[in-house]
């Protein structure tokens, strides 16, 4: 299980599946292409760094914690590329005690809650 942080504009709802795909940048220019599922923070990285930073780097009126089965790394360190994420949590970006609750709270899910959250999860 992977565990990730996305900043959006748009408010998803607990238990949905985000099925819609990132696009490929190059350089700061936005491309056609599409990637392999949706961009976020990784987690590890998130707990690792944003917490002592003050401040929220990040863009979006809502940070989604989302868990997935399928996620890969992306081309920065901190990014990974998630495939059918689901949304554990919904917080506002700028509550990082908040956040940091929600990826603890995700983490420490056992093997079958995870399963349950993903086969209740609504597309």
């Amino acid at each position: 299980m992977k565990i990730g942080v996305r900043y959006q504009t748009q408010r998803e709802e607990i238990g949905k599946v985000i099925t819609h795909k990132s696009n490929v940048w190059v350089q700061d220019e936005m491309l056609a292409e599409k990637l392999n599922g949706v961009c976020a923070v990784s987690a590890p990285y998130w707990m690792r760094v944003i917490p002592d930073l003050g401040y929220q780097p990040y863009d979006g009126e809502h940070a989604l914690v989302l868990i997935s089965l399928d996620a890969r790394a992306g081309e920065d360190d901190s990014e990974i590329i998630m495939s059918n994420p689901v949304v554990f949590d919904v917080i506002n970006p700028d509550d990082v005690e908040g956040i940091k609750d929600a990826i603890e709270r995700a983490d420490a899910l056992s093997w079958s809650e995870v399963c349950a959250l993903l086969d209740g999860a609504k597309a």
